[in-house]
């Protein structure tokens, strides 16, 4: 979508669109829960409805009948749900869809940014400097450079994006991976090598491993489509 628009960064960070959907929904009257989690989904009676079983957090179960769902998770927890639900009987048999991990270091720096652009920074170094434990890095951007929300004054916020090859090679050692992080962007930014590598100046304050993130693509079974139209590139 990058492509064809332009990326922005809402105030108030990421959960400020949660808040906003929470905020309207309510105001319809809608019934959001949290810390509820969803074991299985039924066929209801002829008008063609849905049973919902639904756990909360403090174990008890309640069944909620509706006449419409959105089914908003990844392709292994959407085949478990919906494998009782008429009409999608033959999700059992599909092959299953691929899917990929990624993970995100975020850094906590003084002012100024290396990068003083509103811009995503690609990891164009070739295969061997991409994707592995030496060199994990993906992606690199800066936040607060897009929206100063995203850090206090006097800081700057940077993110770093990597793939489930990098992060698996280092077997679950994070300070390991930092360390390969931290190496790799002072080669990007030479400058300020000396405050990168320092953890009391680039000061780590997250490390995200998010599973199954997104779909595979290119040529595989059910893969994004790059053109819009459902085929393959060749």
């Amino acid at each position: 979508m990058f492509t064809l628009g332009s990326a922005s960064l809402p105030a108030g960070g990421m959960q400020a669109v949660a808040n906003q959907l929470k905020e309207k929904a309510s105001r319809l009257g809608a019934d959001i829960r949290c810390n509820s989690a969803v074991c299985s989904i039924k066929s209801g009676d002829s008008d063609g409805g849905f049973l919902v079983d639904v756990q909360a957090k403090d174990g008890t179960m309640q069944t909620i009948y509706t006449k419409s769902m959105v089914v908003a998770t990844d392709e292994r927890v959407a085949r478990k749900l919906l494998i009782n639900v008429d009409g999608v009987v033959q999700i059992p048999t599909l092959p299953e869809l691929p899917q990929r991990s990624v993970g995100c270091i975020y850094y906590a720096l003084p002012c100024p940014a290396p990068l003083t652009e509103s811009i995503l920074i690609l990891n164009g170094e070739g295969s061997g400097r991409r994707n592995t434990k030496e060199y994990p890095i993906n992606n690199v951007c800066f936040p607060s450079v897009v929206n100063r929300g995203y850090a206090p004054e006097g800081f700057e916020l940077c993110s770093v994006a990597l793939l489930e090859n990098a992060i698996t090679e280092h077997g679950g050692d994070d300070a390991s991976l930092d360390a390969s992080v931290r190496n790799q962007l002072s080669t990007w930014f030479p400058q300020y090598a000396s405050d990168i590598l320092d953890e009391t100046i680039w000061v780590q304050k997250g490390l995200y491993n998010i599973s199954n993130a997104q779909h595979a693509h290119f040529n595989e079974y059910g893969c994004a489509s790059v053109h819009g139209d459902g085929t393959l590139l060749p």
